[in-house]
Parts: structure tokens; sequence; C-alpha cells
């Protein structure tokens, strides 16, 4: 297949043959089961099934490596059940398979996550692009998704500082955060965890009295977008009563980036959300998503997911992105 211009149209059909070389590099998309079969050719970052020219990069290569997360293993989420998890829309686990499984590109997706994963607490930051995380196999990582706009109150740092990054909550809350992981018990029995998880994680910021309410709002109105023809900052500017420069700010101590970035994040979720619904074309799910056309959306999606949308869309009839 020959290489593509990335501004080139991409018809259907390109797209569904692409879906399934992909689908045939990561392996059976099937609950605990996650391998790759190498013998397959790969989709490059240029788009084509050809190498860019010169030596490929460490990064290049582990990036075209990684599978998609929630396509390795099992992923369940549900609403919180303990008090003092107001600070949280949901609980989410995910076990990775037994067998090797290599690295995995987590999807920048908006959020903020606290983690137990290998018996400790961490901060999963907002990211600008796919996440290529090299964890053991078999490892079980336990969630709790921050409402927006309530992270960087619960932690009490600005959300900025986290961005494209894994941080132990050591390090941001010292002893506080090494006694809250050595009150978890030891329980191999993964409900019982979890229950003991909300339980300990409730009472870790008895002080948290809801976030930054105007914050929460100003990305519920990215998410649905301006009116047509309307400039982003602006409007979102005169809807919430800031100037750009105070709404810039607010933006990276919150979310952790600034308006246009979660923006385009948002974008590719609402395109998630309708692929995982719709029978329309690829195509056509671009343009309801807001995208230029197919081709930007493919880009966007290499940029966020690390994967074609039409293997996104394939992944997205087994999942749906998490609600507030």
């Amino acid at each position: 297949m020959a290489a593509r211009s990335p501004r080139e149209a991409v018809t259907p059909d390109q797209y569904r043959r692409l879906a399934k070389e992909d689908i045939e590099r990561i392996g059976h998309i099937e609950a605990g089961y996650c391998t790759r079969n190498p013998g397959r050719s790969l989709v490059f970052e240029n788009g084509s099934h050809q190498p860019q020219r010169g030596p490929m990069k460490i990064g290049d290569r582990r990036r075209m490596e990684a599978v998609p997360a929630r396509a390795c293993g099992t992923f369940r989420y549900r609403p919180p059940t303990a008090a003092g998890l107001d600070a949280f829309a949901a609980v989410w686990i995910h076990e990775l398979p037994a067998n090797p499984a290599g690295p995995i590109a987590v999807a920048s997706d908006g959020t903020v996550d606290l983690q137990w994963v290998n018996g400790d607490f961490r901060v999963a930051g907002p990211d600008t692009e796919a996440a290529i995380e090299d964890l053991p196999s078999g490892t079980r990582i336990i969630g709790f998704r921050f409402r927006p706009g309530a992270a960087a109150a619960w932690l009490g740092t600005a959300v900025s500082n986290l961005t494209d990054r894994r941080v132990a909550l050591e390090s941001l809350w010292g002893p506080r955060a090494r006694h809250a992981a050595n009150s978890v018990p030891y329980e191999p029995d993964l409900e019982r965890l979890v229950h003991y998880l909300e339980i300990i994680v409730g009472r870790m910021a008895p002080a948290f009295e809801g976030g930054d309410r105007k914050m929460r709002t100003a990305y519920h109105l990215t998410a649905g977008g301006p009116p047509p023809g309307a400039p982003l900052v602006p409007w979102l500017g005169r809807a919430l009563g800031m100037t750009e420069r105070t709404l810039r700010r607010r933006f990276d101590q919150v979310f952790g980036y600034g308006p246009k970035t979660l923006d385009r994040i948002l974008r590719y979720q609402r395109y998630l959300r309708l692929a995982g619904s719709s029978r329309d074309s690829t195509a056509r799910l671009a343009l309801q998503a807001g995208y230029a056309d197919q081709a930007h959306l493919n880009r966007e999606s290499r940029r966020l997911t690390g994967s074609t949308a039409a293997l996104m869309r394939q992944l997205a009839a087994r999942w749906a992105p998490l609600d507030d």
C-alpha cells in the first residue's frame, strides 16, 4: 500500500482495511487476552506500511509496538459507593493479562486519575498525547477518576504540575500518602480490595469542598463546543465572565493545559461516543464530531491514542468513554 499524504482523503474501504490490519497487529481483542503477531505488517507513523526514512527512534518504536490499553486485558468501571468520594466520577479496574503484552498505549481523554498500582498510590496526570507505559504482566490497576475541576483541590497542587506524568502520591503528600498506602490491607479478593480502597480514599481528603465549580462548567462548555463560527477562547471567556488571560491560567491550574488542547481531546471523545453507537460511515462521524474531514480525524487519533480511528471504532463498540 503506497504512502499517503496526510491531507489526502481516505475512503471507507481503506479504513476498513487499516482496521483489519491493526486488529491483526494487536491480536484478538477479547477480554483477558492480548498478544501480537510479529509476522504482520505495521501501520507506521507516516500513515503507510513502509517505515520512514532514516533510523527509527526508540520512542517511535515503542509507540509503534504499543497496544491500546483497553484492548489488553479486562476493563470495567462503576460509580463510587463509599462516603467521602464526591471528588470522583467513577472507580475503574484494569487487569492486564498474564501473558506478556509489552508496552500499552493509554489514550489521552482529558482526565486525572488516582491509581492503586503494585501496592502504592500514584496520580496519572492529564496527557496531551497517547502515554506509553510498560507494566508487568498480570498487573491490576484500580483507578479513581476525578470529576472535572476536582483534582487540583483534592490533591492540593496545580494539575499543570502533573501533565504528561505519572506521579507517586507520596511525592505530593509526603508521609500522609505513605500512611494511607500502609493502611490498605492485603486482600487477594479483588472486589473486597476495591471496597477497602474506596473507604480509605474517602477518608484521605476530608477538607475537600467540591472543587472548582466554574471550571467544571468550563469543561462541559468545551465538551459541547462553541456555536458554529465562534472562536473557542473568546466564547468561553464571555460565557464564564473571565478575561482570556485568566481563562488560560485557570485552565492550566485545573485541567493541566489550555482550552484549545482540552477542546482537541474532548472532540475525540465525542467521536468515540458516536462511534460506539452509530452505523454511519467514519467520514460522516468525523464531521459530526467536529473534524474537517476523515484524514483530520485519523491524524488526531494517532496522536491521542496511538492507533487509527478505525481501530478505535472497533474498540468503542466494546466500551464507552467514562462520563462525569
